[in-house]
């Protein structure tokens, strides 16, 4: 986990223990392992609906599931995301500068990644995987910042230990590469904003949302990766924050409603 200042280079798995270890401290905090398959309106409220078919119910609910990224369909990428793999210049280029770089992707999202990552290194390659985009006018950008564009499929990706060393073409040409970067398409882990009427983007997948983290839905809040383009750990817990002030104020104004109409 990088770019979480206080946090930099710690495993996400030993946060999350830790986190929850703080968690502790709060009496009020009441912390269930279980698995969501569905949430449903109920009343004023919500029916969140576990795996083993319990039900819960709450006023309000807060998404904090994430995004899951959508891998190159190209042989041994498994072996090598997180490590070597990565979809984020920010969060990892810098453990690869000066190294051989390369992007998978023919689209403008892939060209703006590859020129992002000549601030890392010089030594930077966009492999098209398929696609054509020769004497385009994006082929144009990446030669004039010094990109090298390989057209052609990628048969697999060849290293050690998560640690990439080659490209290798369906023809057989085989490219050095440190380390890979691409603009994977995502989704929910689960559906549940979708089942519970939000809209979804659909070139992103994220869920729209208002300036108040509040969804389509009334009493449903929405933080971390789902709504936002900036996927960084310190930003979906900043939002966190930000999405628990408005969740809080407004549990506050329906009881004030509330018991306003009730006093009148």
């Amino acid at each position: 986990m990088h770019g979480f200042l206080g946090s930099d280079g710690v495993s996400p798995v030993d946060f999350l223990v830790h986190a929850r270890e703080q968690l502790g401290n709060y009496e009020s905090v009441n912390l269930k392992h279980i698995t969501v398959e569905n949430i449903e309106r109920k009343g004023l409220g919500f029916s969140v609906i576990s795996n083993g078919g319990r039900s819960f119910f709450t006023r309000a609910v807060l998404l904090a599931t994430g995004l899951v990224d959508q891998l190159p369909d190209i042989a041994g990428v498994y072996d090598f995301y997180g490590i070597s793999l990565h979809h984020c210049p920010y969060c990892d280029a810098w453990e690869h500068r000066g190294k051989n770089l390369g992007v998978i992707g023919d689209h403008p999202e892939s060209v703006r990644i590859a020129v992002l990552l000549t601030l890392w290194s010089k030594h930077l390659t966009l492999y098209t995987h398929r696609g054509k985009i020769t004497q385009s006018a994006l082929w144009v950008r990446l030669r004039s910042a010094g990109v090298t564009v390989i057209e052609g499929e990628i048969q697999s990706l060849q290293g050690d230990d998560g640690k990439l060393s080659e490209v290798v073409m369906i023809d057989g040409t085989r490219y050095p590469c440190d380390a890979l970067f691409f603009s994977p398409d995502q989704a929910e882990p689960v559906p549940l904003a979708r089942r519970m009427g939000c809209v979804i983007e659909r070139s992103s997948g994220r869920i729209g949302i208002g300036a108040a983290y509040d969804a389509d839905v009334q009493g449903l809040f929405v933080v971390g990766n789902a709504p936002k383009d900036i996927q960084m750990a310190i930003v979906a817990a900043a939002e966190g924050v930000k999405a628990a002030v408005a969740c809080n104020e407004w549990l506050l104004e329906a009881d004030h409603s509330y018991l306003s109409s009730v006093s009148s």
